[in-house]
């Protein structure tokens, strides 16, 4: 007797979970904000919850008996159409089970409304398109324009040089002065338009790198005596810490020294008489070679450091000499160390100096 009042016992609590189990289901159905739908073996309708009507739009009493009107595969998942008005067609995401429902072989469908998650991709879609579409304007319009001012330009440059060269007679000092003005002006911008279709192109990926094996220290050396006649004549000292035994990178030298002149071109710049521009390398922990251009110039404030690398970004030179820049050097430099794997980035401070630093792979030419 008593084993069979144990037992009862346990039959009372197992009813009581069981009810409670069933009020959080409920619970859980009621308030749930994705629309739950039962059907029967068949695929008619039994039951909504409260959330279907507002995916659907239409009320409960409406879908009662209908078919679901759509196949049903246990343990699928899919995309449907949600058929609520012409003017606002909506998106739903389906999953189907099996279940019981009232004793009986059943559907369980849950839909969640995925409506304005879908809109957003669309859009989110159409506006990379629009900005893939104006990109490709964009190259166009510098392409066009750089080629269009290229034959005027080296006209104009033959012009002047033919001018100084006496082809028609000799000109006054002042004159000369003048005709030198003009030859500095137009060497600057067609460095400008040469740099605008060079950026152009590394911008849209078409640029083939043709990489090989390559000693850092050599890449720098030919800069750095292609410019010492420059640092010599500004008193800036111009000093190399490459060890000899580091390994070679896989680049394009072309496009590093590209780099090196880029950087170099600007320390000096905007470095004083009895200042010094070092560069330096050396391996990282993740097996590559990180290279430093150091100078102990005017520095950058730190507001600016995050705009260094931007399109046609100058730095102000109110306390360096030098002729201005076309803002496009860095902007290059970094496109070229992206396309190699690597890194670029400026620590600074005013006053004390400025290092950029860049990153390259180590490897062999195969």
């Amino acid at each position: 007797m008593k084993k069979l009042t144990n037992k009862a016992g346990r039959h009372k609590i197992d009813l009581k979970a069981l009810k409670e189990s069933e009020a959080r289901f409920r619970s859980i159905v009621l308030w749930s904000p994705d629309a739950i739908i039962v059907t029967d073996a068949k695929g008619k309708i039994e039951y909504m919850n409260p959330a279907a009507e507002r995916v659907f739009n239409r009320k409960v009493e409406s879908f009662i008996g209908k078919d679901f009107g759509l196949p049903l595969v246990d343990g699928e998942s899919t995309e449907i159409d949600i058929f609520r008005s012409e003017k606002d067609p909506g998106v739903g995401d389906m999953h189907v089970v099996e279940a019981e429902w009232l004793n009986k072989k059943a559907h369980l469908i849950i839909i969640r409304d995925i409506t304005e998650r879908k809109r957003g991709e669309e859009e989110t879609r159409r506006l990379y398109e629009e900005l893939k579409a104006l990109d490709r304007l964009k190259d166009e319009f510098v392409s066009t324009v750089s080629h269009e001012l290229r034959t005027p330009l080296a006209t104009f440059q033959c012009i002047i040089q033919s001018l100084l060269g006496g082809i028609f007679g000799d000109f006054t000092k002042e004159q000369k002065e003048y005709l030198e003005m003009a030859k500095e002006e137009a060497q600057r911008e067609a460095h400008l338009i040469n740099n605008l279709l060079d950026l152009a192109k590394l911008e849209s990926g078409k640029v083939e790198l043709h990489r090989k094996g390559a000693k850092v220290s050599a890449l720098a050396e030919e800069i750095v005596s292609s410019m010492r006649p420059q640092a010599d004549e500004k008193k800036v000292a111009l000093l190399m810490e490459i060890p000899g035994d580091l390994p070679e990178v896989l680049v394009d030298p072309g496009r590093i020294k590209e780099v090196f002149s880029n950087l170099l071109s600007n320390a000096l710049k905007f470095s004083q008489a009895g200042g010094k521009v070092t560069i330096s390398a050396g391996p990282t922990d993740n097996g590559q070679l990180k290279v430093a251009v150091s100078d102990t110039g005017i520095g950058i404030s730190r507001e600016n450091i995050p705009k260094m690398f931007s399109k046609f970004y100058q730095v102000e030179q109110t306390n360096s000499p030098g002729s201005k820049g076309t803002g496009l050097g860095l902007a290059i430099c970094k496109e070229i160390i992206g396309l190699h794997g690597g890194k670029i980035w400026v620590e600074s401070e005013p006053d004390k100096g400025s290092t950029f630093s860049f990153t390259l792979p180590i490897g062999k030419e195969e």
